[in-house]
């Protein structure tokens, strides 16, 4: 296996046209580049936990990401947010040569940058793969 799943839900969620429509394909690890252009997402790992059943290793990993959107519109931010949701909740998905059993979006929630003036909510989605 060549993809990791960090590797794979960004290579994914470039090539959705939903969203490439919105943001292109800047989509950034961790933290807002600077002189990146807006519309953009940033992506951070909150949580990776393999999994156990009872005869053993299932081979699944249990991953979680925040994807932060950053816009200078409230209406743009959301259509955003919906589009990474249409993306990815309920999803049984390859992403590369990684099979996601599952995801799913764990929560959402509008935030801002006030100093900055731009809208940045979070939406969390959490993915079941081989590990």
């Amino acid at each position: 296996m060549t993809n990791t799943i960090d590797i794979a839900q960004v290579a994914y969620l470039k090539a959705y046209a939903g969203l490439i429509a919105l943001i292109g394909t800047r989509i950034y690890p961790d933290a807002l580049p600077q002189g990146a252009t807006i519309p953009c997402v940033t992506f951070t790992r909150v949580s990776g936990v393999p999994t156990v059943c009872q005869s053993g290793d299932s081979h699944l990993e249990d991953t979680s990401y925040q994807y932060k959107v950053w816009s200078s519109t409230r209406l743009n931010a959301h259509a955003i947010i919906a589009q990474i949701k249409a993306a990815l909740h309920g999803k049984k998905v390859t992403m590369g040569d990684l099979l996601v059993q599952a995801s799913i979006v764990k929560s959402y929630r509008d935030t801002n940058e006030p100093d900055i003036g731009l809208f940045t909510p979070i939406i969390e989605v959490r993915y079941w793969h081989g590990g």
